[in-house]
């Protein structure tokens, strides 16, 4: 026969003591674990946010265009040696308002402007008609008109420019 030890009531109330003390070291050091994970994710998600706000992710301003251009492009010199050329850009799309069938084409007018060195190697080969591809960003612009009346437009700067074979 075995005999079985009693244990004092003060061994019992420490042994259960013990026994919480451990349960809760267990517990406080997977918190901790689950905090520093959590401390890891934001400071990853910080990384993430600082590289995209510096490589300009937060913001964007880029239009990227292709159609045919509507009148040979105007020229306009500056006494700063600057130089400018306007031309609009038409693009085509199909409307289909019953979901089936031909549709109906719609044409958009994007007024187009380049500068400078693109404008001067633009010139070279751009005229009425032909297809070309634009890269740039949207513009808004205000000005008074003769009239002193207050003008406003959105134009598409184009940076680079490269014709498309018809």
């Amino acid at each position: 026969m075995h005999r079985r030890k009693s244990i004092s009531p003060a061994n019992s109330k420490n042994f259960l003591n013990n026994l919480k003390l451990t349960r809760m070291k267990k517990n406080n050091e997977k918190k901790m674990v689950e905090l520093n994970e959590e401390l890891e994710n934001i400071e990853v998600m910080q990384e993430t946010a600082d590289k995209n706000e510096n490589s300009g992710h937060r913001e964007m301003n880029v239009v990227e265009l292709c159609g045919y251009v509507g009148f040979d492009p105007e020229v306009q010199d500056f006494a700063s040696g600057k130089k400018k050329i306007r031309f609009k850009l038409a693009t085509h799309r199909t409307i289909r308002t019953d979901g089936e069938g031909e549709g109906q084409k719609v044409t958009n007018w994007f007024p187009v402007v380049v500068w400078n060195k693109t404008a001067d190697e633009a010139l070279t080969w751009l005229r009425k008609g032909n297809k070309v591809k634009i890269k740039g960003y949207l513009n808004y612009r205000t000005w008074e008109d003769k009239d002193g009346n207050k003008r406003n437009m959105y134009e598409t700067v184009a940076t680079e420019l490269s014709a498309i074979p018809a």
